[in-house]
């Protein structure tokens, strides 16, 4: 049985539009010890000074960046259009013409990223880029631009800059392709762009934040990688950061994050693992209590994704004993909240992520993942898990349905919480 389609889809899901991942990274920088004294830059506006006069401000520090990169705005109109047809014929005529390429891009396109003027417009300029990437299609001046482009953001991702600038050099160079996406056919990412986001994600001494804009293409390339080296690469390399302790500067949702988008690459990669050591990372995070909750549940939708149909050696009754806690967890945080509610009604959105990543580990994702409960041989093991998909599913429906008012959720909730204690004493010998 596979899980219940519904309106929450896996917190680290990469379907998510990149302004979602854009906005939490904002969050996560301004949280970083290292980037707080900019993040916090004019929130004494915000402070209610009515009841006492407020204190004379003492002079903002800002930090001291590099200088913006010079930007030759007469390039944008004069060379503009000998760059399309460049783009469009996907070769260049002469050594001159490759010289007059560079300089647009150099000088002028990717330049501008620097500029404060257009530090709220970078996503734009992103936009802006692919479409250029998207006429050329392919063939030299294609890959060309993408050398260009991976040279010029990996510097700008390095150096001493505004975090809007390192984050969205760093969502770019994700964004590479090797083969840009042609009707049906998926675009295939750049390889050498895999190289340059590893270096970042496992470098323990930059901000939260930049690491997880990396792991964003990261998660991207486990998407759709295909060759065996690249694989295990990437698959070594998040079990590494799935197992990371936080660095000094780490935020516990920083931390979190990152973790997160490891297991979301190592469940997009599918393998449980030599060993089992992929599948036993899952299981860990999310019994893990010093996680934050969006990573153990990304962990038990990562469970979801395995293929189960070759592995030994694996329980299915400890890894349901394991993810039995994350739905408990759901029920009780959900109740907690309605206690301060106005209304004192269940709120959805706080309980359901949890059962449908429940749901996802025992049932799997797909027709073509089976989950958890497709481990069980035994009868009365099948049954054991049965039972719990039974349990989280029913909740889960009624819970989901958007005719019944949030305020009628309460029992629901209860009624879960009894059948899951129940279930636990059924536990097969």
């Amino acid at each position: 049985m596979n899980r219940p389609e519904t309106r929450f889809g896996s917190f680290c899901d990469i379907r998510y539009p990149i302004a979602f991942w854009v906005a939490f990274l904002a969050g996560v920088l301004a949280s970083s010890p290292a980037w707080a004294q900019h993040a916090a830059a004019g929130r004494a506006a915000d402070l209610d000074s009515t009841i006492e006069p407020a204190e004379p401000e003492e002079p903002r520090v800002e930090p001291n960046y590099d200088a913006p990169l010079p930007v030759d705005e007469k390039l944008k109109n004069s060379a503009a259009k000998d760059i399309a047809n460049i783009l469009r014929a996907g070769k260049f005529a002469n050594p001159q013409e490759q010289q007059n390429f560079d300089k647009f891009y150099n000088s002028y396109f990717l330049a501008r990223w620097t500029e404060p003027k257009n530090f709220t417009n970078l996503s734009a300029c992103r936009k802006d880029l692919r479409n250029n990437f998207r006429t050329a299609k392919s063939g030299d001046v294609f890959n060309h631009l993408n050398a260009l482009t991976l040279d010029f953001m990996g510097k700008l991702a390095a150096a001493n800059r505004p975090p809007v600038v390192r984050v969205n050099a760093l969502l770019q160079i994700g964004e590479l392709n090797r083969v840009e996406q042609s009707g049906s056919q998926s675009p295939v990412p750049l390889p050498e762009a895999l190289t340059v986001l590893l270096a970042a994600v496992e470098n323990a001494k930059l901000p939260d934040g930049l690491r997880a804009a990396a792991m964003v293409g990261v998660v991207r390339h486990a998407s759709g990688v295909s060759d065996d080296d690249t694989r295990r690469t990437l698959s070594a390399a998040m079990l590494r950061l799935a197992a990371s302790e936080p660095a000094p500067t780490s935020t516990v949702a920083g931390h979190g994050w990152i973790v997160a988008q490891a297991i979301e690459a190592l469940g997009l990669l599918g393998s449980v693992g030599e060993n089992n050591v992929v599948f036993n990372a899952m299981l860990k995070a999310v019994a893990d209590a010093k996680l934050p909750p969006f990573a153990r549940i990304a962990a038990a939708n990562a469970l979801g994704r395995l293929n189960y149909s070759s592995a030994t050696g694996l329980s299915a009754v400890e890894a349901a004993l394991t993810l039995e806690p994350l739905a408990a967890e759901g029920c009780a945080e959900a109740l907690r909240l309605a206690k301060t509610a106005d209304d004192k009604s269940i709120e959805r959105r706080r309980i359901m992520p949890y059962l449908d990543a429940v749901l996802t580990a025992l049932g799997g994702e797909d027709a073509n993942h089976k989950g958890i409960a497709s481990l069980a041989k035994e009868p009365a093991q099948q049954a054991f898990l049965a039972e719990l998909l039974k349990i989280v599913k029913d909740a889960n429906d009624v819970l989901d349905d958007e005719r019944k008012k949030e305020d009628d959720m309460k029992p629901t909730v209860e009624g879960l919480q009894k059948s899951l204690d129940a279930w636990l004493k059924k536990k097969p010998k």
